[in-house]
């Protein structure tokens, strides 16, 4: 499961987004389901082949 939170935010809301992003995570967790949270994932694997790129 990877976890966008700008997306995630603008279907919910900014104000929820922190908690429901959790939520996820746990729920993600007690099924052993491999969980990423992305935040410019995409952006940093096409620019730098890696998706841990320093800023």
């Amino acid at each position: 499961m990877m976890i966008a939170r700008g997306d995630l935010a603008a279907e919910i809301g900014f104000e929820r987004a922190a908690d429901m992003q959790e939520e996820i995570l746990w729920l993600c967790e007690a099924a052993s389901v491999p969980t990423i949270w992305a935040t410019h994932v995409l952006e940093d694997l096409v620019k730098a082949g890696s998706p841990h790129a320093a800023r």
